[in-house]
């Protein structure tokens, strides 16, 4: 149990670094488009010197995106359930619109050539769609709450499954229709 207690602490705070500096990286790129030049959004990030430069730069804002979560989740299962909620709407409706928006500028030709950069491409976009679906052992480990968990864990997992797939699928889809393969 506490093998399986540590592995799982493990998981959360890889994902949770990994979505911190995701976060970072689109805080750069919205200030770019609002139009601070790059030399402003490269402070946000630091790189350390050689050999290591190559391998990983060092984010600034990424601790704070960490420390803000943490102040979330720290006011108490109440506020964090509805956090989570409206955090939930929120996100659920602009990949909604993403959907609905890109259907208009779907081109079917973007497709040809399916898979332009070979394996390395289809694994590369493997190792980002794992994080749709960290959130299923979830829902068996709040087996114990549940009035009927033989009945009502097997459904929460396969739904949640569905889900996250469709959705990873649609944008997806979408995405790959909008912007041509050579791009």
């Amino acid at each position: 149990l506490m093998q399986l207690a540590f592995s799982q602490a493990i998981m959360y705070l890889f994902a949770s670094c990994v979505a911190a500096r995701g976060c970072a990286q689109y805080l750069a790129a919205l200030l770019n488009i609002i139009g601070l030049p790059q030399s402003v959004t490269s402070y946000l990030f630091f790189e350390p010197p050689a050999p290591f430069n190559d391998l990983f730069e060092v984010s600034f804002v990424a601790p704070l995106f960490l420390l803000a979560v943490t102040t979330i989740n720290s006011l108490g299962s109440h506020r964090v359930a509805v956090f989570l909620k409206w955090n939930f709407l929120f996100n659920y409706s602009l990949i909604l619109f993403f959907i609905v928006a890109g259907a208009v500028f779907f081109n079917a030709a973007n497709f040809v050539p399916f898979a332009p950069n070979g394996m390395q491409g289809v694994l590369a976009a493997a190792s980002v769609a794992i994080f749709a679906f960290p959130g299923s052992e979830t829902i068996a480990n709040l087996s114990e709450d549940c009035e009927s968990p033989s009945r009502q864990i097997p459904l929460a997992m396969v739904a949640t499954l569905a889900i996250a797939t469709t959705v990873y699928v649609s944008v997806s889809g979408v995405l790959m229709g909008m912007v041509p393969s050579g791009l």
